[in-house]
């Protein structure tokens, strides 16, 4: 395979960007998968993001022009560092490796003939195995669940994006090799979503593969141990808001109904619709998450006095209420979204009311008669 020449100096065919933090124990076993590669001519970029163990040591102690090494003064996070990664990389190709994970020996090779042959691909990934802090096979809840996740065919364009509208992320960041022509800025703000914004914004670009064998180990040592060990719990909703609003930038009606296509049938709609569309389909899903996104957009939607002037020429009053409350078909809607509790109060209260009434007749009753017996 050619390389390629920059200012007459041969430039490699694919970068490897490698962050690592604290991962002496496995850093050496990363960078000899990268040397075992049946194909030649690539750079490894290193990023050290301040390691305070040995990590540093173990870098140092190949000797490989190819092999270059950055080291960061303060820690700044794996997205960061592959920003660096992205800016000292001169590869045709890129793809990312973590300093606990493994390269299998024909990654580089089979990947980048891939998208040689397949111009309109921007980017190709693979399956995973998983492996444990050993290096073992390792076959946990944990494990099965990563490799059903990732191990899947990648399918359409739209397959893939309706996919990242499901499941958010599902792809994975060590099995990838993108062009470096569609590099993003990655958001080093991301902490739990930054690889899945990543792929979204890939896939609004360009097409991408997903080859069904495994060119990666994957490991598992735990939780957040992993450099991709992220966080969770309100950092993670927030984030996934960021990436739903990606669909909101669709501009294109055609393209938007390949994707939900399922969802929308026949309807006919034009590119200006399709934010309410959006809301709609993310308002009816089971996932609490697009339900808070779809009730919070409606919100940012009509805020604006000329969106909700369009928005409500074709729209009746009973319409606005379902895009902000759900389905209200059959209710009064005066009393939602209470109505059932209000309901299960009224019939409390008419028991007791039923009740009250009934004890009170009785005493009238008790009382006319003695008024009676004492001829009064």
């Amino acid at each position: 395979m050619p390389s390629m020449k920059k200012n007459n100096q041969i430039c490699p065919t694919v970068s490897i960007i490698c962050r690592t933090y604290n991962q002496e124990r496995y850093i050496r076993q990363t960078i000899q998968s990268v040397l075992n590669q049946t194909i030649s001519n690539w750079e490894l970029i290193v990023i050290n993001d301040a390691s305070t163990d040995n990590t540093e040591s173990e870098i140092l102690s190949f000797d490989d022009e190819r092999i270059k090494y950055i080291r960061n003064e303060k820690n700044l996070g794996p997205l960061d560092g592959l920003n660096i990664g992205i800016a000292a990389s001169s590869g045709k190709y890129i793809t990312i490796l973590d300093g606990d994970d493994l390269f299998c020996s024909e990654k580089l090779e089979i990947q980048s003939k891939f998208l040689d042959a397949n111009p309109k691909y921007g980017a190709v990934f693979s399956y995973i195995d998983v492996i444990d802090e050993n290096g073992n096979p390792l076959n946990s809840a944990d494990a099965q669940i990563i490799r059903n996740l990732i191990n899947n065919p990648g399918g359409t364009r739209e397959q893939m994006l309706r996919r990242a509208f499901n499941e958010y992320n599902f792809l994975a960041f060590p099995t990838e090799m993108f062009r470096k022509d569609i590099a993003v800025h990655f958001n080093a703000h991301l902490l739990s979503c930054g690889d899945g914004w990543f792929h979204l914004n890939t896939l609004m670009q360009t097409q991408i593969a997903v080859l069904e064998i495994p060119l990666t180990k994957y490991r598992i040592i735990g939780h957040n141990v992993n450099v991709s060990g992220w966080v969770s719990g309100l950092t993670d909703i927030s984030e996934k808001f960021f990436m739903l609003d990606k669909f909101l930038e669709i501009n294109s009606a055609t393209f938007f109904k390949k994707i939900f296509a399922d969802d929308i049938g026949d309807r006919k709609f034009s590119k200006s619709d399709i934010p309410f569309i959006m809301i709609e389909i993310a308002g009816a899903s089971n996932d609490p998450i697009k339900k808070l996104w779809a009730n919070y957009t409606f919100h940012r939607l009509v805020s604006n006095p000329d969106t909700y002037t369009d928005f409500i020429k074709n729209k009746k009053y009973p319409e606005f209420m379902q895009y902000k409350l759900g389905d209200v078909s059959g209710r009064n809607l005066r009393l939602v979204p209470n109505i059932d509790v209000i309901r299960s109060k009224h019939k409390k209260y008419r028991r007791l009311f039923n009740w009250t009434a009934t004890a009170l007749g009785m005493c009238i009753v008790v009382i006319v008669i003695l008024l009676v017996r004492h001829g009064l």
